[in-house]
């Protein structure tokens, strides 16, 4: 997988972090482990877990797609696909919808942690 920028000059450590806290809120409501997260094999669930971490992380930290390609270690194209998947669902879609209630709580529970 060639990545298309190789260096995070314009990533702050506590961004980083951060978006790290995030990705495992994700991987903890979707029952996948970190490893599994950044391997390069094809989960269940790993797709959505992948553009919603994708999508929490740049609202929350307002990086770009490069950035957050760097961080979850993707391609930027995989960022923006898997991010876009998310950004369609519909509420009135039954499985979407249950997508969509797991970003409720995965969003609750960065909320949390932020605050503590």
């Amino acid at each position: 997988l060639k990545f298309s920028r190789l260096s995070e000059k314009n990533i702050s450590q506590e961004q980083v972090n951060r978006s790290l806290e995030i990705v495992k809120v994700v991987c903890d409501e979707f029952k996948i482990s970190l490893n599994d997260f950044f391997a390069n094999n094809k989960k269940t669930g790993k797709r959505i877990s992948i553009g919603i971490s994708a999508f929490l992380i740049q609202k929350e930290m307002a990086l770009n797609n490069s950035d957050v390609s760097y961080i979850l270690k993707k391609s930027d194209e995989a960022i923006s696909l898997y991010k876009q998947e998310i950004i369609r669902l519909n509420s009135s879609h039954p499985q979407d919808k249950k997508i969509l209630d797991k970003i409720t709580i995965i969003s609750e529970t960065i909320n949390k942690v932020k605050n503590e």
